[in-house]
């Protein structure tokens, strides 16, 4: 079951690298922890009594630009998949959706409210992005809350 996940989880997903002009960043990233915990956990992000069993983000295109003071800034959709149970046992169950990311000077910001949707809470993924591995901080209103360990999803 686990194999068909991960399957299901890269399909459209290569592990090219995407140019993002200081680094290059690899076009997929496996989740590895959630705060100090690695996976399964549950989480406060997933409705209540659900646990998270595994998840990945997905660069799926970009286009880059520069700002006033020269610095390149590169835009684009992820997906972010999650694979959930409920915590009493149970299937697990594939959660995906597209969100608008853009990465500068070496930091990562994933806007967690879907295009076209009007979110009364601003939420988004941020923090340093390397070729290996994310640390992504989840910022609700400006709040930091949890934190998420992804590595690189690399070719074999």
């Amino acid at each position: 079951m686990k194999r068909v996940l991960l399957a299901i989880l890269l399909t459209g997903c290569t592990v090219n690298p995407v140019e993002t002009g200081r680094e290059e960043l690899y076009s997929g990233y496996f989740l590895s922890r959630v705060d100090d915990q690695f996976l399964p956990v549950q989480t406060g992000e997933q409705p209540e009594g659900m646990i998270l069993t595994g998840g990945f983000i997905g660069f799926l295109n970009g286009t880059a630009r520069y700002d006033s003071h020269g610095e390149r800034i590169v835009s684009g959709l992820v997906r972010r998949s999650s694979v959930v149970r409920p915590a009493g046992g149970g299937a697990e169950t594939l959660q995906q959706i597209e969100l608008e990311y853009q990465f500068s000077q070496g930091i990562l910001r994933i806007d967690l409210c879907p295009p076209e949707a009007n979110c009364l809470v601003p939420a988004e993924l941020v923090g340093p992005a390397d070729t290996d591995q994310l640390e992504l901080t989840l910022m609700l209103n400006g709040t930091a809350r949890s934190s998420y360990r992804y590595h690189a999803a690399l070719p074999d």
